[in-house]
């Protein structure tokens, strides 16, 4: 089979030329007549006794350049439900599936849904074709977007292997159910399941008011309580209490408190804070403390025998020694980083010289042979530099590499550039208004190589290409 390419005014066809007695005419009756689902439509001219029949493939992108690329689920389904569906349309309308075109250079995918359209070419004695083997060879080379879509196609795939699916009514059924397990499949994750607790990681900064240092509260003893315990004091008739010289000794209100009296007050357990050291803990007020004084003055006598005691008064009830610990526990809070920006990795930028401004590419020093190309655009300057071995130009954002959305005469994937080793060719992709090179019209699967300074036109869109 030998097919060529046409492109008339705004369309692109398909041609395949060969003497009348090749053709079959009930196929051509009836594809001429009938509109079949999933099967490109067809014109044909009858030259003295040869006869050409056009397919029209105008704005359709073939198969092979369709699949370089990863394709979401829905995309996927599509492909295989046009060609399982389009083989049993062709049962209905009697017609064998030998004339089924199987070569996805020769089968025509729409953009944006996937669904594909099949050349049918009726002609006598054509080979058997398979069309489960080419589903297996066509699954082993499609490029998912994520790995959920890996899990529904490999499904399919395992049953086409093994035997459970041999005919197109189940693979419809695989397909439809692969639909609705789409959103379903979930992808282990490797990692360690998520706990809601205390992590390492550290929380995004937060703007925090700063902590104000609070100190320990301490029992403090009741004025009222130390006035009624004086009034309460029993005093000796007859005797009063001299001082040391003879003077009338004034009693302490306060005592000094004993340095080895463990027994205290309970004492509110302190708290540790943010950014502050560990708390200082005063030490518990005593009970009032005996005040001295000579037995010898008080009887009159001389000498510093004896001591009067002082009147006992109401005091808190004892608490048992080792009941609450003299300082209490501090609280291991985690102090985090208030204002820690996250470092990010730009990549290395090797500059020739120091004064220069000459930004080198890293990894192009080492091959002195290597070159970077770029197509400019002319109405703003806008450059697309050449890194990938297939570069898509066109007008599906969703789709292609160079996005042009302000042209509407540039089609969804106009054409592509293809890089092969150092060189790179343009195809169109049989756009409605053709791209040029040099004013020269790219048909079809023609690929033109392009040299520095050419000149391309998209439509009514002129770029430029060049290389440094």
């Amino acid at each position: 089979m030998e097919f060529t390419f046409e492109a008339i005014g705004t369309n692109t066809f398909l041609t395949y030329m060969a003497d009348i007695e090749e053709f079959d005419e009930f196929s051509m009756k009836m594809l001429e007549h009938n509109e079949i689902e999933g099967i490109l439509p067809f014109s044909y001219l009858q030259e003295n006794r040869k006869k050409k029949i056009r397919y029209a493939i105008t704005s359709y992108e073939t198969l092979e350049s369709y699949i370089r690329r990863p394709l979401s689920l829905p995309k996927i389904l599509n492909i295989l439900e046009s060609i399982a569906r389009t083989a049993l349309e062709l049962e209905e309308y009697m017609l064998y599936m030998n004339g089924i075109v199987l070569e996805p250079s020769y089968m025509y995918t729409e953009i944006g849904t996937g669904k594909t359209r099949l050349v049918y070419l009726p002609v006598k004695n054509t080979g058997n074709i398979d069309v489960f083997g080419f589903l297996r060879n066509l699954l082993g080379t499609i490029q998912y977007e994520a790995p959920e879509n890996a899990v529904c196609i490999l499904r399919i795939s395992n049953d086409i292997n093994s035997g459970k699916i041999t005919g197109l009514e189940q693979l419809l059924t695989a397909i439809r159910d692969a639909e609705g397990d789409r959103g379903k499949i979930k992808i282990p994750q490797t990692d360690s399941p998520v706990i809601h607790q205390k992590t390492d990681e550290k929380p995004e900064p937060v703007w925090e008011p700063e902590p104000v240092q609070y100190m320990p509260v301490m029992q403090q003893p009741i004025k009222a309580e130390e006035e009624k315990t004086k009034e309460e004091k029993p005093k000796e008739k007859g005797k009063k209490s001299f001082g040391l010289f003879g003077g009338e000794k004034k009693e302490k209100e306060k005592a000094k408190p004993k340095k080895k009296k463990q027994d205290a007050k309970m004492i509110s357990p302190g708290f540790a804070i943010p950014g502050m050291g560990p708390e200082i803990t005063t030490p518990p007020v005593a009970d009032a403390a005996e005040i001295p004084v000579s037995s010898e003055i008080q009887g009159g006598k001389k000498g510093f025998s004896g001591f009067k005691k002082k009147a006992k008064t109401e005091s808190a009830p004892a608490v048992r020694k080792g009941a609450f610990p003299m300082e209490a526990p501090l609280m291991n809070i985690p102090a985090y980083p208030l204002n820690e920006e996250k470092k990010l990795d730009f990549g290395k930028t090797i500059i020739s010289q120091p004064d220069d401004e000459v930004t080198v590419v890293e990894g192009c020093g080492e091959n002195p042979g290597q070159h970077i190309s770029y197509i400019l655009r002319r109405a703003n300057g806008q450059k697309m530099y050449l890194e990938q071995n297939i570069t898509k130009i066109g007008r599906e954002s969703a789709y292609v590499d160079f996005y042009i959305g302000d042209n509407l005469q540039i089609g969804r994937s106009h054409a592509e550039i293809i890089r092969r080793g150092q060189d790179f060719f343009i195809k169109d992709n049989n756009s409605k208004n053709h791209t040029y090179v040099n004013g020269r019209m790219v048909v079809g699967e023609e690929l033109v190589q392009l040299k520095a300074g050419d000149t391309i036109t998209l439509a009514n869109e002129v770029f430029e290409y060049h290389e440094i």
